[in-house]
């Protein structure tokens, strides 16, 4: 979806819902490493298969996609997050960070795209793709490290910006949703890690971010995105 297409879009006066994300223990894969304030996911490789979670029993193996959701639901209204993203180096590193139906099917290895009503960007080993049927390569002018995730549910539309600098990446649109969405957060390969932000935080990094990781917060947004768009975000 372009960026004028988005601008074609009919924005109403009504703000988006700021969302501080947290992260739901009960539905992370056991690579998955949570922080203590639930803010930070990192992968952890060769952690045994005999968790709790019976979402999770019996599987492992290369082809497992390591997820898991927000703690909040929505079932109306249009709200707002950004995730911090870090890539690590190995082979396979991965990440993606989106939007998903409370009964979406994830054991194992299972398909994210918007057919299986999963509304997500992905980045593996450095080449982002919107998750359509077939994904989409998305060709943007900067790599990614902060990203603004907009749901407007009464709408049918997922919004993704680039917070660094204001850039559009890809628009979700004219979706008939029906019942419970959640954040949703994958990823694999050492290093990697997603971190939920409040577009309010002030300090240099994010709540839980690694020490080495800054994060430059600008609000000036350039002429691509609509300026009905820009007043929804928080100042």
């Amino acid at each position: 979806m372009t960026g004028l297409h988005y601008q074609e879009q009919v924005v109403t006066e009504q703000h988006l819902k700021e969302v501080a994300v947290s992260l739901a223990p009960d539905t992370a894969h056991p690579n998955l490493n949570l922080s203590e304030s639930r803010r930070r996911v990192s992968w952890v490789e060769n952690v045994p298969h005999n968790c709790d979670n019976p979402t999770y029993q019996g599987q492992g193996g290369s082809e497992t996609i390591f997820s898991v959701l927000g703690q909040d639901c929505f079932t109306t209204g249009r709200h707002y997050w950004e995730v911090e993203v870090n890539m690590g180096t190995d082979s396979g590193s991965r990440w993606a960070v989106g939007v998903c139906s409370d009964t979406v099917k994830r054991q194992g290895w299972f398909v994210e795209n918007a057919e299986k009503n999963f509304w997500v960007v992905a980045c593996t080993e450095g080449t982002i793709e919107a998750l359509t049927s077939p994904p989409e390569s998305l060709s943007l002018r900067q790599h990614l490290h902060r990203i603004g995730v907009f749901l407007d549910w009464d709408a049918g539309d997922v919004s993704f910006y680039n917070m660094i600098d204001g850039s559009h990446i890809y628009s979700f649109t004219t979706i008939t949703f029906c019942g419970t969405l959640r954040p949703y957060f994958s990823l694999q390969g050492s290093g990697t890690s997603l971190t939920t932000c409040l577009a309010s935080d002030h300090t240099e990094n994010c709540l839980d971010s690694p020490p080495n990781t800054s994060v430059t917060h600008v609000r000036n947004f350039d002429v691509s995105i609509p300026q009905e768009t820009k007043s929804l975000l928080p100042q």
